[in-house]
């Protein structure tokens, strides 16, 4: 059985061979027709999913085909070139691309088309607007000086026109202000003229109405004058007074001596001065030979040990003269000794005399010793009222330089704000550099750079005081509470759009308290009723026409 299968397996392989149903190689051997028949089950099914997939293929390529041709005739539609495009993939990126740009063109035709329609009514309410304007417009300037000008003035001439208004209400209120000083020049030079007039009249002098400079001139010349002859007769009044003290001093001197002068008249019994003067010098001499009598007899007595003249006189009239006279030698001899020795006592005594003549024999080296003692204790509390003070300065220095420290960043912070508003922005802000003596400010320019204050203009230089003022009045209210900021006509240098932001940083500062500015310009009331509408303004009373006003109640006029 084994073999008849075989044979059957052989035979319909030889069957498959012949009809070429397979690719089973001729003379296979049938131990190995059963690994080429497993081989051949697992290869049907792969060759059939590779018909289907050729036919799958073929399918493609068709549907392909037909839609380049579809696509191709729809591109030729539009105006595209499609036919040297044989490769589908390109064929699509180009319909891609004329598919984007014919999107994005209806898309800006819809934006064009809107835009357009846009523009029409704005035309359509710009024409209108345009006819409603001429038409105020042409009421406006008929209802003013203007109306009668042909032709009628367009816009940009009536731009022109009120700039020249604008020139001119400053220069009206330049001619205003002008007028008001020669009200004042003239009122003062009439003012001048009367008082020259009447100081003319009391001095008794006839008034020259062409030489009114010339007369008033000689007018302070003489008052000059006066004052100086005033002055000098004071000090000749004083010393008339003087003299006239010491003639009644000497006066009464004199009757003294007259009394004296008639006492020694009656004791001389003489009638001349010049004989009492005689008289008293022949005393003088008598009184100075009894004085040296009397020192004789003194020295004498000393000498001998006696208790009187008398007996010095009795010890003389039994003494040798030789003993005597030898015993006077040696006397003399350390007499002249003594004699030198004296002299040198004597010097040295002088020199004690003139030390003590400089201190002086009073009390006046103690009064100088203790004057040196209050000195000494005076020093030494003022040295230490003086080291008090420089620690308390140097205590006190320390304490700003820490609040600086703490408030430098609000402080800068503030004065760079105010400063930028003042100057309009033509600084951005302030900067501090620090410097081996402390910290300088610098100005931070909107086109770049730096710049220290001595480096700005004056009106910059006066931007950065005011704005340092502005932060240092806002730290100060922020700590202790609103005071008054008064400000004195600080905006001499400002133009007019920095005196307008200067009453804006003003008008924002009178918020938290109150603040006061004082100025005689006209046109600045107008700026700060702009910048700052509930501003109060008060006007003082001029005092050129107050005075005018008391003058004419004077006169009765």
């Amino acid at each position: 059985q084994r073999q008849q299968v075989l044979d059957e397996i052989a035979a319909a392989a030889q069957i498959t061979i012949e009809t070429g149903a397979s690719e089973l190689p001729p003379g296979i051997a049938r131990d190995r027709l059963a690994g080429w028949m497993q081989r051949r089950e697992k290869i049907l099914p792969v060759v059939a999913d590779i018909g289907r997939e050729d036919i799958a293929i073929d399918k493609a390529r068709q549907d392909g085909e037909r839609h380049w041709k579809r696509l191709a005739d729809a591109l030729a539609a539009v105006g595209a070139d499609a036919d040297a495009v044989a490769e589908i993939e390109l064929l699509m990126t180009t319909a891609q691309t004329t598919v984007n740009q014919a999107v994005a063109m209806r898309q800006r035709l819809v934006r064009a088309q809107s835009t357009l329609q846009s523009r029409h009514d704005d035309a359509r309410r710009a024409d209108n607007d345009d006819k409603t304007w001429r038409s105020d417009w042409s009421d406006t300037l008929s209802r003013c000086w203007l109306g009668g000008i042909e032709p009628e003035p367009s816009s940009p001439e009536m731009q022109r026109i009120l700039e020249e208004v604008v020139k001119l209400g400053t220069a009206h209120e330049k001619y205003s202000d002008m007028a008001v000083r020669i009200r004042a020049m003239e009122q003062d030079q009439a003012k001048f003229v009367a008082e020259v007039k009447s100081l003319l009249k009391e001095l008794g002098d006839s008034f020259d109405p062409t030489q009114i400079v010339a007369q008033g001139d000689n007018l302070k010349s003489r008052l000059a004058k006066a004052k100086i002859d005033r002055s000098g007769r004071g000090k000749l009044q004083e010393k008339l007074e003087h003299i006239r003290e010491e003639i009644a001093r000497a006066e009464s001197g004199m009757a003294e001596l007259r009394a004296v002068a008639d006492s020694m008249f009656e004791a001389f019994g003489i009638g001349t001065l010049l004989a009492v003067k005689e008289k008293l010098q022949q005393v003088k001499q008598r009184t100075e030979r009894r004085g040296t009598l009397a020192d004789k007899e003194s020295q004498l007595i000393d000498t001998m040990k006696t208790g009187s003249l008398k007996e010095a006189e009795a010890l003389l009239e039994g003494a040798d003269r030789a003993a005597i006279e030898g015993q006077i030698l040696r006397l003399d001899t350390q007499i002249d000794d003594a004699g030198d020795r004296k002299q040198d006592h004597y010097h040295a005594f002088r020199k004690a005399e003139d030390a003590i003549a400089v201190v002086g024999g009073d009390d006046r080296a103690a009064r100088l010793e203790q004057q040196h003692r209050t000195t000494l204790l005076e020093i030494e509390e003022r040295a230490l009222d003086h080291l008090r003070i420089r620690l308390g300065v140097a205590a006190a220095e320390e304490a700003l330089r820490a609040y600086r420290d703490r408030h430098r960043s609000s402080m800068m912070e503030n004065a760079s704000l105010a400063f930028c508003t003042i100057s309009r922005g033509a600084y951005e802000r302030l900067d501090s550099q620090p410097t081996d003596k402390g910290e300088i400010l610098i100005g931070i320019p909107a086109d770049g750079g730096e710049k220290l204050a001595h480096e700005m203009s004056k009106g910059a230089r006066f931007q950065l005081y005011l704005a340092l003022r502005v932060a240092g009045y806002r730290e100060f209210v922020g700590q202790h509470g609103p005071v008054p900021f008064f400000a004195d006509d600080i905006l001499e240098t400002f133009d007019d759009l920095r005196a307008e932001e200067t009453f804006r940083v003003l008008a924002a500062m009178a918020r938290t308290g109150q603040v006061i500015y004082l100025g005689h310009h006209r046109h600045l009331c107008r700026i700060a009723r702009e910048a700052c509408p509930e501003v109060a303004i008060h006007e003082l009373p001029d005092p050129m026409a107050t005075a005018a006003a008391g003058l004419d109640e004077r006169t009765g006029s």
